[in-house]
């Protein structure tokens, strides 16, 4: 059960240093709003996570498919909704972290990380009952 979760924790953790890199490299290299380089931020955290998650946190022997990833996609849209009012919020309400950004995803991704485990493990990598 330990490296279930700790697997959890090493998507989770990849999907985040995508999602900075991808938010820095658009509003700091390429000069985009902070609010849509989180989208797109978001949208490669996701795929990212989904690929890592079904190949060992739940370790699925399902093949690949869209549908799989488009109910994946769909189950994280929640807590992608949840991750980004957070980060609005805080850049919204602190000039420090708007330019700052990076820095709010630490707690909005805290806080969505415990809506996407649930909804993967209850929604979309559910194990068949033998």
């Amino acid at each position: 059960m330990l490296k279930h979760y700790l697997s959890f924790l090493i998507a989770g953790g990849s999907a985040f240093a995508l999602n900075i890199l991808v938010l820095f490299i658009l509003n700091t290299g390429l000069g985009f709003s902070p609010y849509i380089g989180q989208v797109i931020g978001l949208w490669s955290s996701i795929t990212l996570s989904w690929w890592i998650n079904r190949t060992w946190t739940f370790q699925t022997d399902k093949k690949i498919s869209i549908k799989e990833y488009g109910t994946y996609t769909v189950s994280m849209l929640f807590s992608s909704v949840i991750n980004f009012g957070v980060y609005a919020l805080l850049i919204y309400v602190s000039p420090f972290l708007y330019d700052n950004p990076v820095i709010a995803l630490v707690p909005a991704t805290a806080i969505s990380m415990f809506v996407s485990y649930f909804s993967m493990k209850f929604f979309v990598f559910i194990r068949e009952k033998d």
